[in-house]
């Protein structure tokens, strides 16, 4: 029973990172770019389990953004992948 508590957190935080990723790509930042890098942080958030470089996938990916908003916009997912992490 606990496993499948667990597997279900899981879940739902997948589905919350993912909810938070579509929002902020709509409705801040309507650039292709954006969404294709943002999209591809989504995918790397939802992987389970975690690789153990997600980190530095991460700040590759982050690195990629045209701008300092979207560099800032795309390093919230550093709080959602520590989460992921360590819980």
């Amino acid at each position: 029973m606990d496993l499948l508590n667990n597997e279900t957190d899981l879940e739902m935080r997948s589905r919350v990172v993912a909810f938070y990723s579509i929002a902020l790509e709509e409705a801040l930042y309507p650039n292709d770019h954006f969404k294709m890098l943002n999209n591809k942080i989504r995918r790397l958030l939802n992987t389970y389990p975690l690789p153990d470089d997600a980190e530095a996938q991460l700040d590759r990916l982050i690195e990629q953004a045209d701008n300092k908003q979207g560099k800032f916009l795309l390093s919230q997912s550093h709080e959602a992948l520590f989460v992921l992490r360590h819980e």
